[in-house]
């Protein structure tokens, strides 16, 4: 299993050519490893996997680059992106006519639906049969399954947007598809045929969905509908930032649990009627091949259900097959299948904790119930899976989400048995009000109950001060705390068999060998510890600062990197769907290992600057958040507007500016100020340098900015010609969403930015803009490829 995972991601980087030749690799592996039995068949055969799953990967990832090239050398329809740019690289979007088979159910609780779909004819350079994550219209009544035509937006996934952010693109790769389609309109010209398994599946479905949404408050469906169909479109941020930073979000993530309780209440069924160890393998096997139905192509859900699937077959055919062996079949036959879903977090984790609850959770439970009195020994079946699955996930959790999430273990006592009664509570709910309606009413109030706890669990553990510890993006730390994942895995590893065993425990080198292993992986985690309790913030280089204007959408969040600490201007937008200060800022600020902030700076009071501000309160301490005008010196921060005798005016006119740095290298960070707000600036900046002893004297000289952060995000009420005469800035940054509905950037904006000689750099083609000053210049730092 390990071997074929590891020869998939090798194979993203040879090319077709590397494919040809790991298959032949592949082909003679598996010849000479069948022609030698004995102790070097097993090496033969790990290497074949490697290099069967090389081959795989390469291919794979070879057709998908042909079939993006081929999207990229469409025209887009709007107007390109400066070159060198990541918008240059993702153009724009193409407007395009589109046939498409929906391939899993539509998710309805964001209001707008989406699921993966298959393309039936060629579109924007696209062949027939590509995948595609497609949106569709809000209301349009469309299933799995169904055909649907309509004018749509095309265009490719993004890369990573942000420092610290995901990649749309490797996410969208890791199930293979390869654009975004967003259908503008379009009508199903297609049904499945009303009693096919997939309509009637369908069905099925949304009769639940129609239950819990006429059922439960929607504070309570919020975490019931992810526990039964996984759709966890309609979570609230506060609700999901919550459940991350308690590190409870397993527990909504559809996989083992929710398939084995599932299981096991069909097999209860079958076993009360009386039927046999072949029936009640069947039922349970059926059962979770029902739950994929019906919950769609979640990978960490399939790895559970094929897993459940090899243990049902091994028990009907009286063959022994332990959960660590079921595991492995499982993970090779789905990424035989999906090799894209060796790049997948939730089929990573879902494995990871796995192994861990299989490997370490019962010896955790055979130490603690040795040390504690019987009366708390109950505890011990609490603690022991969670520490274990947590053990084996943590490095891949620290290496996506740079956060230790330590009160954890402490949520868990509480939140995993609550959380299994809801889903008990909710699925037999379910099921008693569609055999007859009225009949599920306790058990529905049981749910409201159970959800308010969860709920109250995940908020009290996600406000203990630090309980998502940052811990930056060091590698040391990923591959310390993967080392001692590893090593105790492979120390806690037994034979099968009895006499394996026997033999292994009267070898006193093995033994030497397994303490040597528990040794390594206890320093190893000792390591991991240290380095995570003392990780220090990214800092500049001695005198240099630096300004990160965040993608966070249409709005702003400018981040400020002295010497001595960080300083956040505004949160970004929040919305009912969606807060920037979750989804972008302090995952930037966790990945630059910022534990604190020294200052935090509102501009004004507009949702688009201010939405985020309560999560990031809430994440972090914040040292100071008065607003002096003389706010540091080296590098200087002063607040320029508003004056401090300024009548009430409105939030645009009343947002604050400031200007950082010294007269050869400064920012002016300009929030919504208007054109009558920059007039005023202007007047206040002419001779507002202290003189240099240079041989520059005049005004325009004196007050030259070398860069803007363009006011309003580019609308045509700023940037006005004359401020931008007297300023003169070098670079102008624009921080607005892609295709936002007002149309920012202005194009008259961008000309007057122009002419002025400003070398315009925009958030909605380039993702974040990090620049670094020193005393003389800024540059722009290319922070994907930066070594920090």
């Amino acid at each position: 299993m390990s071997a074929l995972w590891a020869g998939v991601l090798a194979g993203a980087w040879p090319d077709v050519i590397g494919a040809w030749i790991a298959v032949g690799v592949a082909l003679a592996s598996l010849s000479f490893g069948s022609a030698r039995l004995g102790r070097a068949a097993s090496a033969w055969l790990m290497v074949a996997a490697f290099a069967a799953g090389v081959a795989r990967g390469a291919a794979r990832e070879a057709r998908l680059d042909r079939i993006e090239a081929a999207l990229l050398a469409t025209p887009a329809v709007d107007s390109p992106a400066p070159s060198g740019s990541e918008g240059d690289r993702v153009a724009e979007a193409r407007l395009v006519r589109v046939r498409v088979r929906l391939l899993d159910h539509p998710r309805l609780e964001s209001g707008r639906p989406d699921a993966p779909a298959r393309l039936l004819t060629p579109a924007a350079g696209l062949p027939s049969g590509a995948r595609v994550r497609a949106w569709l219209p809000a209301g349009m009544q469309a299933e799995w399954g169904d055909a649907i035509e309509g004018l749509a937006r095309l265009e490719p996934p993004l890369e990573t947007r942000n420092p610290g952010g995901a990649s749309s693109r490797a996410i969208a790769r890791a199930n293979d598809l390869v654009a975004h389609l967003s259908l503008i309109a379009g009508r199903v010209v297609e049904a499945r045929p009303p009693f096919s398994p997939r309509a009637t599946i369908s069905r099925w479905r949304r009769a639940i969905e129609k239950v819990l949404r006429e059922r439960l408050s929607s504070e309570a469906r919020e975490l019931v509908l992810p526990l039964v169909t996984g759709d966890r479109a309609g979570m609230s941020p506060e609700l999901s930032g919550h459940l991350q930073a308690a590190g409870l979000t397993h527990l909504i993530a559809l996989s083992g649990q929710h398939v084995v309780w599932f299981a096991a209440a069909a097999e209860a069924l079958v076993a009360a009627a009386g039927g046999g160890v072949v029936a009640r393998a069947a039922s349970n096997a059926g059962a979770a091949l029902l739950y994929a139905g019906l919950a769609g192509m979640i990978p960490s859900l399939l790895r559970a259900v094929v897993s459940a699937a090899f243990a049902a077959l091994a028990r009907a055919t009286g063959r022994a097959l332990d959960s660590l062996q079921a595991l492995a079949l499982s993970a090779f036959a789905l990424l035989a299948l999906a090799p894209g879903w060796a790049g997948d977090l939730g089929f990573q984790l879902s494995f990871a904790a796995t192994l861990g609850l299989v490997l370490l959770a019962p010896l955790i439970d055979r130490a603690v119930r040795a040390r504690m009195p019987r009366a708390l020994k109950v505890v011990a079946g609490l603690i022991a899976p969670t520490c274990g699955a947590q053990l084996t996930a943590l490095p891949l959790l620290i290496a996506r989400f740079h956060a230790l999430a330590w009160a954890t273990s402490f949520a868990n006592l509480i939140a995993v048995p609550v959380c299994a009664l809801l889903l008990a509570a909710a699925w037999l709910g379910v099921a008693a009000e569609l055999m007859l309606p009225g009949s599920g009413a306790l058990l529905f109030s049981a749910s409201e109950a159970l959800a308010a706890a969860l709920r109250g669990c995940a908020s009290l553990a996600a406000r203990v001060p630090h309980a998502q510890l940052t811990v930056g993006h060091g590698g040391l730390l990923v591959a310390s705390a993967a080392s001692g994942a590893l090593l105790w895995c492979m120390a806690a590893d037994t034979p099968r068999s009895i006499g394996a065993r026997m033999q292994q425990a009267s070898d006193p080198a093995r033994q030497r060998a397994t303490r040597r292993r528990w040794r390594l992986g206890a320093a190893a985690w000792l390591l991991a510890l240290v380095l995570a309790v003392g990780a220090r913030p990214l800092r500049p280089p001695p005198g240099r600062w630096w300004l990160v204007v965040l993608d966070v959408g249409q709005g702003e969040s400018l981040a400020l990197g002295f010497a001595d600490g960080w300083w956040l201007v505004d949160a970004g937008p929040r919305t009912p769907q969606r807060d920037a200060a979750r989804d972008v800022v302090l995952p930037f600020l966790r990945w630059a290992g910022v534990r604190g902030l020294q200052r935090l700076i509102v501009t004004h009071s507009d949702l688009d600057h201010a939405g985020g501000v309560h999560a990031v309160r809430e994440a972090l301490p914040v040292l100071r958040s008065d607003e002096p005008r003389q706010l540091r010196e080296h590098p200087a921060v002063v607040r320029l507007w508003p004056p401090r005798d300024s009548v009430e005016r409105t939030d645009n006119a009343s947002s604050i500016v400031l200007r950082v740095g010294n007269q050869a290298s400064s920012a002016l960070l300009t929030g919504d100020a208007d054109s009558l707000v920059e007039a005023a600036i202007a007047e206040s900046l002419v001779g507002g340098w202290p003189s240099s002893g240079g041989s520059e004297s005049t005004a325009t000289a004196r007050t030259r900015i070398t860069l803007l952060k363009v006011g309003h995000h580019g609308s045509g009420s700023s940037s006005g010609a004359r401020f931008l005469a007297t300023i003169a800035p070098r670079f102008a940054a624009i921080s607005c969403g892609r295709r936002n509905r007002f149309g920012h950037p202005n194009a008259a904006a961008l000309a007057r930015l122009g002419d002025a000689g400003a070398q315009v750099h925009r958030t909605d083609l380039e993702g974040a803009l990090w620049f670094e000053f020193d005393a003389d210049s800024v540059r722009l730092v290319d922070w994907r490829r930066a070594r920090w």
